[in-house]
């Protein structure tokens, strides 16, 4: 990734730390780190509607953790989107689209 994304990605991150830090409950302690990269692409592009940890429900989104989606099928639906999800194929690189869905493959509870 290249300096200046990676500078966007860094305060996109700190402010949406900052929105989530007012007392909605969820915790980053009960998610282990897939990678630093696919983190942040998570919590820029992903936590506003599927929450910190997976579970949030804004706007119609799936809670991550009652994913039963194959790898392939979480890379597709994050390419391509699917009703309220949005499409990130012209948002993020393909590595970058690989990065934040195995970042958020770790949130099933089954695996």
């Amino acid at each position: 990734m290249g300096q200046t994304f990676k500078l966007t990605l860094l305060l996109s991150l700190i402010s949406v730390s900052m929105a989530f830090s007012c007392g909605n409950g969820e915790s980053l302690d009960a998610v282990s780190k897939a990678s630093p990269e696919g983190e942040l692409i998570f919590k820029m592009q992903c936590a506003l509607c599927h929450g910190l940890t997976g579970n949030k429900q804004l706007s119609g989104a799936k809670k991550l953790t009652e994913s039963k989606l194959p790898m392939n099928e979480i890379e597709a639906l994050v390419t391509n989107g699917m009703r309220q999800m949005p499409s990130f194929k012209e948002r993020l690189t393909r590595e970058e689209i690989k990065l934040v869905s195995d970042y958020a493959y770790q949130f099933r509870e089954s695996k």
